[in-house]
């Protein structure tokens, strides 16, 4: 399923994944995915104190044009997202771990995102 989001007059394409879509806490890590990589903070359910930590020390590309949300998984306390970004038609891969606060809330407490230019 692909669909677009406009902000301001920026179009974004976002590709969604495939996968056990019956599951609630991966519906959640995918979206959680998709506004964390929008910078849309707002849309976040984290601890007081939660963390995001980025492997490399980059930042969060500004101008996304496209995201690939390839698979989510949860298991417990810990979750896990991977995908492609596009920037400035450069390809980005990304892998997101969540920890969760507890195994049955839907609640980061830290976050580590990892981008690698293809």
């Amino acid at each position: 399923m692909s669909w677009s989001l406009f902000e301001g007059k920026i179009k974004m394409k976002i590709k969604r994944s495939q996968t056990c879509h019956n599951s609630p806490k991966n519906q959640f890590i995918e979206e959680f995915s998709l506004a964390l990589l929008q910078q849309n903070t707002q849309a976040l359910a984290v601890t007081k104190d939660w963390q995001l930590i980025i492997v490399g020390g980059k930042q969060i590309p500004p101008q996304i044009e496209a995201i690939t949300i390839i698979a989510s998984i949860s298991h417990g306390r810990y979750g896990s997202c991977m995908g492609e970004v596009t920037v400035d038609d450069e390809l980005y891969h990304f892998a997101i771990h969540y920890e969760f606060l507890s195994t049955t809330k839907q609640i980061i407490h830290q976050a580590k995102l990892l981008f690698v230019k293809e």
